[in-house]
Parts: C-alpha cells; structure tokens; sequence
C-alpha cells in the first residue's frame, strides 16, 4: 500500500505542474510508460490510468501555454507522423472484419504519434533533450538492472512489466534499445563514479537480454555490438569490451535459450517454421489489398483466409514481423511512410554527425546521434522478427532525432564557443580549433574586435553628415565650421568628447539631444551652432 500512496502522492505533485509546464508533462508521460511504476504496486494503483490522465493534461496545458510552437516542427519526419496516422486510419473503414477494439487501438496509435510530435517542439534545447535521455535510459535501465541481478543469481524472465513491453521479445527489445543510450551517456560526463555505474547497468541489461530468451532480442544486441566496434575511434578498446559482453552472454546463458540459439542456424524448430508460414500469409493480404491492407489489427482475423499451409496450427498468429505487420494490415503507403521514418531518422543522425565533426563544443551532439543511431538499428533487426510497428520507445527516439538536428542547425548557425577547453577561431566559414590555452587572448581580442566595428559601422554609417531638411544647408553647401583648436574646447560650456566617439578627418559628426533643439558638436574645440533647428 506505501507503494501506491507514493505513486499517487508523484501523480498527484507533478500533474498541475504538467498542466503549465507541458515539458514537465512529458516527463512525467515518458517516465510513466517505460518504468511504469503502477505496475509495481498491488493496491489501486495498479488499475489507475495515470499515463491517460497525464496525457490529458499535457494537451491541455500545451494548448493553453505552448501552442504557438504548433504541433510539430517542420521537419519530413513529422510529415511522415502524419501521414502513417491517415493511412492507418484509412484502412478501418475498408477492413475485411470490424470490431470496437479498432478505433480504441487507433486512437493509442494516435496519442504515441502526437506525443512523439509534441517532443519534437518541447526538446528545444540541448538540457532539455538530455534531460528527456536520461529519464528514457533510467527508466528503462531500472529494469535491466533488476532483470540482471535476477538472471545472475538464475531467474529466467517469463514477461515484462506490463504495458508495450509486457511480452518477453518486447520487453527484450526494449532494453536493446537502451543499451545504446546507457553506453553513450557515459561520454563527457565528469563524475568517474558515474561512468563505472552506467556501464555497469549496460553489463547488467546485456544479462537481462539473455535471460528473456528472446532470438530477435539476441540478433539486435549482436548487430549493435558489432556496429559500435566497427565506429568506435578506439577499435582495440571496443573488440576487448565486446569480448567481456560475449563472455557475460555465454556465461549467463541457460542451456534450453543455446538450444534455442540453435534453430536459427538450422532452422529446425515449429516456432521457426510457423514465422514462415505467417509471413507468407502476410504478404498474401498485402497483395490482395495493397492500398489499406487487411485492416488495423485484422492479421489474426484474416490468417485463415490468407493461410498457405492450414496444416499448420501456430500456437500464437501473429505476424512475427513489424514491416509485414503494417504492409498486411494498412497497406503499401503506410509502410513507406513506416520505413520511411527508420531509415531517414538514421541518415539525418549520420549527417549530424559528420556535421560536427572537428567541433569541439558539439561532442555531445555527436555522441548523442551516435546512440540515436545505435539504438534505431536495434530495433530495425528486432523488428525483423517481432510485430512491433506501434512501439512508442521507436517513435520517440525518431522524435528525438529531430529535436537533435535542431539543436545542431542552431548551434551551427552560431558563433563556435568550445565546451571542453578548446578554442574556437571563427571568421565566416573558416574555423580554427587548437587546444592552446596561450591563444585564448587572441579569440576574446577578435571576438572583441568584431563587436567594436559593428558598433563603429553603425554609429558612423550615413549618419556622418548633417541632415539635409529645414534649416540646415544642402549638402553642397555646407556650412565652413572652423576646425577645432589645439587650446581646448571653445567655450567652458562645451563639453569634452567622449574617448570612445571616433574620429574621422575632415568629416563632421553631430548629434541631437532628444530635449534640445540645437545642434551640438561633439567633438573638443568646434564652437556650437548658433542657430536652432526647425522643429520637426
């Protein structure tokens, strides 16, 4: 029961503050759907929507305090948000088989696609977005340090917590996922302890993985491991942590999960044989219905119509893979819009990265699209062989690709200022970067140079000669004002020229005070001006 009063006491704290800070909201929301802790109480909690109710109010309160950010930025990405909602949608009304529980899921699909479009507004800043890291990979990596402790002492791991990630293979996806943003948030941080952790949690979700027992969750841990040697500048240091990771997976591994390991190779196993049959199906109906699919969630209603091999009785009809999932049940358009997102997501991440390298002060941006990238390719290889189109961790880490590119295009726009003890000489498109502290002076002296003849240009400009307009000579007849003498000021009520005023020969500055109506010379030595200006 403390449990749940705890819960509810958070709930109850952070839902007014959601409601005017929309960014505490999402937060909250992000925190709530992958460590899910009403899944840890045995008291009302458990039953109690708090993800539904804390979306209600992030609408609301980004309705009322954000909204002129819109919707979503204007990025392709958000565009294939949309369109992958409409054509999912389009496929209800044309689906082989209606049932209620359609336009429920629809409109869950709806709310992880507005939420992740939402994320990419209210990441606005680089504190922001590593705030939203953080809260993802320790959410998350709250359960692979338990799952691996568990595992280490034996325990096997029948499901996950509850939600998306209930079933074993998504729970196991899941910390795939993470494991990238576990690893690459060890970078740059200062705190030597803090590193140790996090890669202790990355040692302990790689035992979580193994104990799931899931072939699509081992496959995707396999690719990523092999990718970040293949990238990492210190490939020695990558091939020696990934031999410690593959001694952890083999020591830690049952022998029934190496049996299971097996079957990938021969492919000898019912459950192998009834993927095939059931992608086979799946290609069926989208040959049948190539523009909207069989319909939303209608694989299993419409196997048997579209079964190659009735024989065979799979014990669970599910599509056993995410790209065929939404080509069989929306169609064509959809699935492009589907990989569409993967795999644009992963070049801009790519292209940021190649986009700052050399700059010192954006490491963090590149360590970031680093793990972005590892962690969509995680799911890419996982979802080869699990039906998770509708995962809301694959949306949001596209949301925050986005939110990513950014932030790099305006810090890019900016004046390069290093973060980690680099100095940055920027002239147009020309950037120094060196590691010399003795050249320090000389960046400020620049950068102080640069501000002093903006200010210049603008003081002097047109401005330098005297108006034209009544009361004042044209310009080709201007008044013989006599130069200033080496006595001093002209009169005792003349002021001195201010040591800042630039001097130019032979040109004459005058100013106006805003609660006078003559002209003064500013400058030592030049008599004032005898006769008042006409009001203007």
């Amino acid at each position: 029961m403390l449990r749940d009063i705890l819960v509810f006491a958070v709930f109850l704290i952070g839902l007014p503050l959601s409601f005017r800070r929309p960014f505490i909201g999402l937060l909250m929301f992000t925190w709530l759907a992958y460590m899910r802790p009403q899944d840890l109480c045995w008291g009302p909690a458990r039953e109690f929507r708090f993800s539904f109710y804390t979306a209600l109010v992030l609408y609301a309160g980004y309705g009322i305090f954000e909204f002129r950010r819109g919707l979503g930025r204007k990025d392709l990405r958000n565009y294939m948000f949309l369109g992958l909602f409409a054509f999912v949608g389009l496929s209800i009304p044309y689906a082989e088989f209606q049932f209620e529980r359609q336009y429920e899921r629809y409109l869950e699909f709806g709310k992880i696609l507005l939420m992740a479009s939402l994320t990419t507004t209210l990441v606005d800043s680089k504190k922001r977005l590593t705030i939203l890291m953080w809260t993802i990979a320790v959410s998350l990596g709250f359960y692979g340090v338990k799952g691996g402790i568990f595992g280490a002492q034996g325990g096997r791991i029948i499901e996950g917590p509850g939600g998306l990630i209930l079933d074993n293979n998504d729970f196991g996806l899941a910390m795939v996922m993470n494991l990238p943003l576990l690893f690459f948030l060890t970078k740059g941080q200062k705190s030597q302890n803090l590193r140790v952790g996090l890669l202790i949690a990355c040692i302990l979700t790689v035992i979580t993985i193994v104990v799931t027992k899931s072939r699509g969750a081992f496959l995707a841990t396999a690719a990523v491991f092999m990718v970040t040697v293949w990238k990492s500048d210190r490939k020695a240091a990558g091939i020696g942590l990934g031999f410690v990771f593959a001694v952890v997976f083999i020591i830690f591994m049952p022998e029934d999960y190496k049996a299971r390991l097996q079957t990938i190779r021969e492919g000898k196993d019912e459950s192998a044989a009834a993927r095939i049959v059931a992608w086979k199906a799946a290609i069926r109906m989208a040959q049948a219905h190539p523009l909207t699919g069989v319909g939303f969630y209608n694989f299993r209603s419409a196997y048997w119509r579209y079964n190659p091999d009735p024989l065979l009785v799979p014990g669970k009809i599910v599509t056993h893979n995410s790209y065929l999932q939404v080509w069989s049940e929306t169609g064509t358009p959809a699935l492009l819009c589907f990989i569409g997102l993967l795999f644009y997501s992963m070049f801009r991440c790519g292209r940021i990265r190649a986009l700052v390298r050399g700059r010192g002060d954006l490491k963090w941006a590149d360590h970031y699209a680093n793990a972005f990238q590892l962690s969509l390719l995680g799911f890419m290889v996982g979802a080869t062989f699990l039906n998770r189109a509708h995962f809301d961790l694959y949306y949001q880490i596209v949301a925050l690709t986005v939110a990513l590119d950014f932030l790099v295009r305006k810090e890019l726009q900016a004046p390069p200022v290093s973060g980690d003890g680099d100095t940055v000489l920027n002239r147009g498109h020309f950037a120094v970067q060196t590691g010399l502290p003795f050249l320090r002076p000389l960046q400020q002296l620049w950068q102080s140079g640069g501000a002093a003849a903006r200010a210049w240009t603008a003081r002097v400009g047109r401005s330098s000669w005297p108006r034209v307009g009544p009361g004042s000579s044209p310009p080709d007849k201007r008044p013989s004002w006599p130069r200033p003498s080496a006595s001093g000021p002209a009169s005792p009520r003349e002021p001195a020229a201010p040591s800042s005023w630039p001097k130019r020969r032979g040109l004459r500055f005058e100013r106006r005070r805003p609660d006078s109506s003559v002209d003064e010379v500013p400058s030592a030595g030049w008599p004032e001006r005898s006769e008042p200006r006409a009001n203007r």
